[in-house]
């Protein structure tokens, strides 16, 4: 399979279409590579070997994404026959029952399930750690994190294991390790993801589905495959420009793009991340485009407090949504330090004031919203620094207090987007001194995702990123 690595996940399905590959040889060969750096890079939770055999051997339907093998994020979403953990080890060994409505399109669409990727415990981190799996680390330095919460599908793609995988996005959980494993990360407008049929809603729509992916055109192909809403979820959008894969093939027109790197005084912004977004600026130009830097001016402090509200009560709702279904108490002892303190205090929040933080989150979203349509796009670093050290984000040592002022000054660029419901791309455009990835992120309008695709394919173009491979990625 010496052309595996030159081959993105459309590429293999091209490969698969014209009989110069079987689903079976692909499936071997991602399953070799997964297991070559299971020790080192060590992104999976639990893999399904036989299963993805199984389903190689069957006929795949047309499609861009037909036969390619595909890694899933344990978190979330139910792909029947496997378990669904979020890293809590008291959802083991429970196979789901049924497809989550997001994992039946991934099926449709004939993506062959090879493993499961490791989430921090409950997702609540921009680091993959997890006490019941183990860290993930990050492909261009084992010393570094893989980000979170998609850390160990953005590592195994980094790692060249597979050319994509599901990854998702509350907070960032995209972006972040897309941003720090050299990858796109794309996360559409709330309104184009579901969680039918299991939730209605999850953290006031700011949590959405999608994939990292090695090319933006796999990002639009799986995007076009997975995103819409169910009948009668509660922010149903209706998608404009569909097929995004054979529209982002289209001359851009000018746009015009605010950029900015204030996020407030909350965190020093590196200068790799600076340095990046000016470069990225300048690629721009050159593209055509107009680029002038703004700012956004809305409380910060009230939008930390208030997701970290949130977060606490979404937890301590889960808790008292399982202990039934486990036919016991849930205790300390079933998570980290950080999580039960949240679970905690989640569980003090008082129906008023959980509702009063909703709608002051809400007033913050709108306030972002209207400062960024002056302009067709905003760009920004994806991250205020390149990877930190494993262990930076702690939540076995940490209080929950100091975790959570840590974790948002770190998500000041990715998660305002969350919470405004704008689509936002990430894409691997500088490295820094020590060849670490700097990723930079563009957000539009909401319902506006064709042209942030758009724009990052015509980076792309101008720019390509494949020759740039991480140290501790499978050679070929």
């Amino acid at each position: 399979m010496g052309d595996y690595d030159k081959l993105d996940a459309i590429g293999m399905a091209e490969q698969v279409k014209a009989g110069k590959v079987t689903p079976l040889e692909l499936v071997e060969e991602a399953i070799g590579r997964l297991e070559a750096v299971r020790e080192t890079v060590s992104p999976v939770s639990n893999a399904y070997y036989d299963l993805a055999r199984a389903q190689a051997k069957t006929p795949p339907p047309d499609g861009p994404l037909a036969g390619v093998p595909w890694l899933l994020k344990d978190l979330l979403l139910f792909y029947e026959g496997t378990e669904t953990t979020n890293s809590m080890s008291f959802l083991a060994g429970v196979p789901a029952d049924h497809d989550s409505e997001f994992i039946r399109r991934v099926k449709a669409g004939g993506l062959i399930l090879v493993a499961k990727t490791k989430a921090p415990e409950y997702g609540y981190c921009i680091s993959t750690e997890p006490k019941m799996f183990g860290p993930v680390r990050n492909p261009w330095n084992l010393e570094r994190v893989a980000g979170g919460s998609s850390g160990g599908s953005a590592a195994a793609v980094a790692a060249r294991v597979v050319p994509m995988a599901h990854a998702s996005d509350g907070g960032g959980s995209i972006r972040i390790p897309a941003c720090w494993n050299g990858l796109v990360g794309f996360k559409v407008s709330r309104g184009y993801s579901t969680y039918a049929p299991d939730y209605a809603d999850f953290w006031i729509g700011a949590a959405v589905e999608g994939c990292v992916s090695l090319s933006v055109r796999d990002s639009a192909a799986y995007a076009d495959l997975t995103a819409g809403p169910s009948i009668g979820d509660p922010y149903e959008l209706p998608i404009e420009g569909q097929p995004w894969l054979q529209a982002i093939e289209k001359a851009q027109k000018q746009l015009r793009i605010g950029y900015t790197a204030d996020n407030g005084g909350q965190i020093d912004v590196d200068p790799a991340c600076r340095d990046g977004l000016a470069e990225a600026m300048k690629l721009c130009e050159a593209a055509g485009h107009v680029v002038e830097e703004m700012r956004y001016d809305y409380d910060r402090e009230a939008l930390g407090k208030g997701f970290a509200l949130l977060s606490a009560g979404e937890a301590a709702a889960a808790v008292a949504a399982i202990e039934p279904l486990l036919g016991r108490a849930i205790g300390p002892d079933d998570f980290t330090r950080v999580n039960w303190q949240r679970i905690e205090a989640g569980r003090k929040v008082a129906a008023t004031d959980f509702i009063i933080a909703v709608e002051q989150l809400r007033q913050i979203g709108r306030a972002i919203a209207q400062q960024s349509a002056a302009y067709d796009v905003v760009a920004t670093p994806t991250m205020p620094t390149p990877a930190p050290p494993l262990g930076t984000f702690d939540m076995e040592a940490m209080d929950a207090d100091p975790y959570n002022e840590l974790l948002l000054r770190h998500v000041c660029f990715t998660l305002p987007y969350n919470i405004s419901g704008q689509p936002a791309i990430t894409v691997p455009l500088h490295w820094s001194n020590d060849g670490l990835p700097v990723g930079i992120q563009f957000a539009g309008r909401r319902g506006d995702d064709l042209k942030l695709l758009q724009l990052a394919r015509q980076l792309e173009q101008a720019q390509p990123w494949w020759d740039k491979r991480a140290p501790n990625a499978i050679q070929a």
